[in-house]
Order: C-alpha cells, then structure tokens, then sequence
C-alpha cells in the first residue's frame, strides 16, 4: 500500500510500504510543523471495493531533529454502496452516458490544522443515468460531484450541474438517490413545410435550384449557416441560449418566400435541448429585367455601373446595357457607379426598363504636365482618397484625364511609371512612382484643373567595398531613399552584400540616402541628387551602425528616439 506525508501546506511525499509493514520517507520541513502520515488510494471510492484502511498518525516534526519515528495505526472500514441517479430538471429523464467529475473529502478527528484527505476520480452514467460510489461506515466526510458535459450520439444537449452530499446522508438515502441538473440546448432544427394553401405535399427543396443548394442562415448571439438537407431541415450544432432570426437564402438568390414563422426562435437554457422550429413557405416568382444606362447630362452610355436587384448583380456593357435574371416580384433596382451618386428605384415591371439615366457627380478634368514641358505625362495615375473612399482616374497618352466626384476634400497622390526612353513605349512592369502630393478641393460646380508634376529618374547607388563587409553578416542590405525634410521613403531595394550595387528610381528630387541590415538596424550615408533624363551615380561608404524606426506611414527615424 501507499502512505502520503501530508503537512499543512499539503501532500509533501508518497511511500510505499514494505511487506512487513515498514516505511521511511525523507520531508522538508520548515521550523515547527505537523505532520500526517495516512493510506493514499484514490481507486476504492469509485470501484466495487467492499473495504479499505483508514486512518491517520499525526506528530510534530522540526528542522532540528534528523529523524522520528511514527507507528500508523490502521483500521479496516467496510464500504457500502449507494448509486446516483442523474436526471434532467425538466421531464425527470435519465442522463446516460456522461462523465462525472467526483471528489471526496474525508475528516479526521483532532486534526484541524492538517488538510482533510481527498481523492478525485471519474465515472460514468449508465442508460438510466445511474453511476455508483462506495460510502464508508461511521467515517465522517462528504461527496462531491460535478457535471459539465454534453450529451452522446443523438443527445444534443451540455448538461450542467453540482451536488454535494454528506457520508451521513448517503448512508441513510435510500439505495437510489436523485441528482437533478439542468439541460442546455446544443442545437435547433428548422423545418421547411409548403404553405398549406400552395400544397399538401411534402416539401422537398427542388425548387429554384438544386437540392441541398439552399443555405440557411440563423443570426442571434452567434452566426451561423448550413445547407438544409433533402428533406427540407436544417440543422444547427452549437448554439448558446438566446433569440436568432432565421434567414433562408440559396446561393445569393431568394426563391423561397416565408409564409408563416416565428419572429423569433428562442432557445433557453432551460428549455429542450433541442429546438425544433416549422416554417411554412410558398415559391417566389422571379423575372428578368433589362435596360439601358444613361448619363443624363449627354446620354451617353455609362459603362462599368453596377445594377443590383435583390440578390442578383450584374455590370454595364460599354453600350450600358444590362440583364439580370431570377429577380423577385418588387424588388428595388439599385446601380451604383463611382462617379455617381447610388441611385434607387422601384421596378414597376418585368421585362425592358429603357434607358435608365442618371446624373454623375461634378466633373474634373486636365492635364497632367511634367516639369517646365508643355507636353501630357501619359498614361498617369491619379488616385483621389477622402475617408474610406478611392477613385483613381488614368489619363490618356497625352496625359489628359477626367473624372467626377462627390463635393469635398480629397487627398492627392499623382503616380507614373519610369520611362527610360524618351518617346518609347513604357516597358511592361515599369516601376510606378509618385511624383505629386497635394489636398484638392472639389467644389459643386465641378473644376478644370492641370497638375504640373516632378519627373521621375534613376539613381545608382554603390556601396563602397571596404564597408560591405560590415554588415554583421546579414545576408543583403536594403538601401532607401529618404525623401526631405520629412524622411519619408521614396523608393528603396534590397541588395546582396556582394553585388555592392543598388539601383532605385524616383522623383526628381534632393534624397537623404539610408542603408539598412533590416527595420531595426541601419546608418544615414549622406545625401544623393535623383535627375531627370539622365543616370546618376553616387558612391557610399558604411559605417557605424544605429537604431532606426519605421513608423506606419514610412518616415524613418534614426538613432535612439
């Protein structure tokens, strides 16, 4: 058998006792303590044992003295059985096949400052719910029990509960006791019937689309879906208590219309497990629309809006025509371009709208030049931000662009892309740099605005051979171009140690020049000039290396800040 040395702060040390009934086991004590020895054995309370040992040797041990001796006075205890039985707090019906979590606590007389003996272990619960412990005779101490668990096979429920019992009263309970616990749902079942004034036949969701096509959607404390089964249920795992609305949908299109259903499906926590809801449905009728979108000003025809009508959603050709189809009765029609305001309407009919026309925001238009030429930057990209809100505009070969939008505050950004040539067609993959920053006002009236830009050119940057090999063996350095007086990067580009060369295109433009092994380590190499139509080179040594910091929005901090 298996003795634990148990002191006030807890169990401190197990032994095994020999045959002849001898033990020694080494503790470390603090000044002046007591000290338990007493049997450890978790396995009988939850066995068919019929008896185990008991009891417990109690002394008062120091640091001072080596070595006591205790003799552990053991007394046979019978153990009489008593079985529990678990039962759900509505209905009365068994719990089966569910762990239970036990613990008993054991009291000994005269022994106030020594924790009570304890032991843990798990059952089970049979088809009737029932699971059994072993209570000792005359002895004194109490049960435990804990329930936090869910349900198996069919049995979609997580059963909660706690029940604490005295050896006294188990031992004059009867040979069955009850434990009451609470069932909390896990799950609801949504099923779909015809209207009864459609048909009297059984539902089976084949119509709109294909079976198990057709999503259900349930929204309350969480969200989820699932696909609704060929007998028109849907079936949900999972659900904390509360009140979900149900949405059925398939594959972005309504095809069913509801006719009868709750407002709202309520699970409780202490309700069935399993909420089964009916929902009556007839099939929606859908129809095809198609027309023609106009801009009012000219009636030209406005190409790329998008035309949306309940679930279904198509774009406008370059002559603005459109076609949707499967679209409910009464739906709205709602198209929506970036350079018009979001219109709605009602559609009136099925079949041919017409001409759709509507009114674009104000109009901006001009030409984006470069430097002290007169000619058009083509092919820029002008990217307007205000809010959450992008428009990009991308003028044409002569740099000419034109947009619309709402009245307000924007954010400026002009970008284009390197052109190595003069007169050449800009290679594909040609890098895009912003060459203009600026706020933009747009008034109601709409506005006529040129933007003279920096032009873009290449800068070569080589790195001296006698600092390359500096850089504390990192594998390539990253070289940037710190735009002034802010410190922002322009451009940037890794470079292998040993190619010592890094080549970086930008705007026109003064540039503090940055090397870095990475974002946290890097040292200011001195200022370079970025011309226009021509590749300059500039020569860097390296040096000390320093702390930098890159914030969100690119600026560059050296040194401790």
């Amino acid at each position: 058998m298996t003795l634990e040395a148990v002191s006030t702060k807890g169990q401190l040390a197990t032994v095994t006792v020999a045959k002849d009934g001898r033990y020694t086991v080494t503790v470390d004590v603090p000044e002046v303590t007591p000290l338990a020895l007493r049997p450890f054995d978790d396995r009988a309370w939850g066995t068919q044992a019929k008896g185990t040992l008991m009891g417990q040797a109690v002394a008062r041990v120091s640091d001072k003295v080596r070595s006591i001796t205790l003799d552990v006075q053991l007394r046979s205890v019978a153990m009489t059985a008593r079985t529990i039985r678990v039962l759900t707090e509505k209905g009365n019906r068994p719990v089966a096949g569910v762990p239970v979590q036990c613990k008993v606590e054991i009291l000994y007389p005269n022994s106030s400052e020594i924790p009570s003996q304890a032991a843990q272990w798990m059952a089970e619960t049979a088809d009737d719910g029932s699971f059994s412990v072993r209570v000792p005779e005359r002895e004194s101490g109490s049960f435990a029990f804990t329930l936090d668990a869910a349900g198996k096979g069919r049995d979609l429920a997580r059963y909660l509960g706690r029940k604490e019992v005295s050896f006294e009263a188990l031992r004059d309970a009867p040979a069955l006791a009850s434990w009451v616990v609470k069932r909390n749902a896990l799950s609801m079942a949504i099923r779909f019937t015809w209207d009864e004034n459609f048909s009297r036949e059984a539902f089976r969701p084949d119509v709109g689309g294909a079976i198990f096509s057709h999503t259900v959607v349930v929204r309350g404390p969480v969200r989820k879906e699932t696909v609704m089964n060929s007998e028109g249920v849907a079936q949900f795992y999972g659900l904390p208590p509360g009140e979900y609305a149900v949405e059925l949908a398939e594959a972005g299109k309504v095809v069913y219309k509801v006719t009868k259903a709750p407002k709202a499906v309520t699970i409780s926590p202490e309700g069935d497990p399993a909420a089964e809801v009916e929902i009556s449905v007839v099939p929606v009728r859908t129809i095809a629309l198609f027309g023609r979108v106009l801009d009012s000003s000219d009636g030209s025809p406005v190409s790329g809006a998008v035309v949306m009508a309940a679930s279904s959603m198509v774009r406008t050709a370059k002559d603005g025509r459109f076609h949707l189809e499967g679209v409910r009765e009464n739906s709205d029609l709602t198209i929506e371009h970036a350079s018009y305001p979001l219109t709605h309407f009602k559609i009136a009919k099925a079949g041919d709208q017409g001409d759709i026309k509507i009114t674009a925001f104000p109009s901006l238009s001009g030409i984006v030049l470069q430097g002290t030429n007169e000619s058009g930057v083509p092919y820029a990209v002008l990217e307007f931000r205000r809010n959450n809100r992008l428009v990009k505009a991308v003028a044409d070969e002569e740099g000419r662009y034109a947009t619309n939008l709402p009245p307000g505050k924007y954010q400026l950004s002009i970008k284009q892309r390197y052109q190595p040539e003069k007169g050449k067609p800009i290679p594909a993959g040609a890098p895009k740099v912003s060459v203009y920053e600026s706020v933009l006002d747009m008034p109601a009236e709409g506005l006529k605005r040129d933007f003279r830009v920096s032009g873009v050119g290449k800068l070569v940057i080589k790195l001296a051979a006698e600092g390359v090999g500096g850089n504390d063996g990192a594998r390539s350095l990253i070289v940037c171009l710190l735009k002034l007086p802010d410190n922002k990067i322009a451009a940037s580009c890794s470079v292998d140690a040993g190619k010592k060369e890094a080549i970086l295109v930008a705007a026109e433009g003064r540039y503090q020049v940055l090397v870095a092994q990475n974002e946290q380590q890097g040292q200011l190499c001195g200022e370079s000039v970025v011309a226009v139509g021509s590749v300059k080179e500039a020569t860097i040594s390296l040096g000390k290396w320093m702390p930098i910091q890159v914030t969100a929005d690119g600026t560059v901090k050296v040194g401790k800040q």
